[in-house]
């Protein structure tokens, strides 16, 4: 299995996940019989194609939503941080968030305060990690794990890292931007959804200005919701 194969599988090629099939379909169960580098294969294409099942199952969720702020560039963050110091768009997210359920990595969970869940609201945490656990979170280890934990809550926010937006926007049905018009250094980019058509802009503010004491004093902002254009 080389990296061409891992893309072609998660990408549903499905002249290969035939071939795939048949390979593995006669082979004996994980265990003596198998040498360590069948194993090794075996172990690889069912992981390939649990992401591949997933995703030829992806339906948006009425219930998943994502919030983030984002540069003119759509960078959110470097080093594992904010790039714009905004307080009016830390209490939009406390506002918009309170009362329901956020889903997020396991570093933007460590970027908080303390590294302590957020209060008033459901923390759900993707992590590897097996031996995870802090008060206050939910730790799920898959990306389906993580959408059936949160398949029956009224209102789920997807609050980061970036690959988790990335992983989670296809499942998404509404995203509420913080557009801070500047340019700042970022090594970490959200999707730019004025460029994709599966996006429309549902709602935008007034364009405002963070005021002194408020973080990144004259930089102008808006909040801008967009929604899937079909759900």
């Amino acid at each position: 299995f080389n990296r061409s194969t891992v893309r072609r599988t998660v990408a549903g090629d499905l002249p290969l996940n035939r071939r795939l099939r048949t390979q593995v379909r006669g082979a004996p169960l994980l265990g003596k019989s198998l040498d360590h580098g069948a194993a090794r294969s075996r172990m690889l294409y069912l992981f390939l194609l649990s992401s591949w099942e997933l995703a030829m199952n992806i339906k948006p969720r009425r219930n998943l939503k994502a919030i983030v702020a984002v540069c003119d560039d759509w960078g959110i963050g470097a080093d594992g941080g904010m790039v714009v110091a905004n307080k009016a768009d830390m209490r939009h997210f406390v506002q918009a968030t309170t009362g329901h359920t956020v889903l997020m990595g396991r570093r933007t969970l460590e970027s908080f305060p303390g590294g302590r869940a957020l209060k008033n609201r459901r923390n759900v945490v993707l992590t590897r990690d097996p031996l995870f656990v802090r008060t206050g979170v939910e730790p799920v280890r898959s990306l389906e794990e993580a959408l059936t934990s949160v398949a029956c809550d009224d209102e789920v926010w997807i609050v980061g890292g970036g690959k988790v937006y990335e992983e989670l926007l296809p499942y998404t049905s509404e995203v509420v931007v913080t557009k801070n018009h500047c340019l700042r250094n970022s090594d970490t980019f959200f999707p730019n959804l004025d460029e994709d058509p599966e996006w429309e802009v549902a709602a935008a503010s007034d364009t405002r200005e963070i005021a002194e004491g408020e973080g990144d004093a004259g930089v102008q902002f808006e909040f801008v919701t967009y929604r899937r254009v079909r759900v």
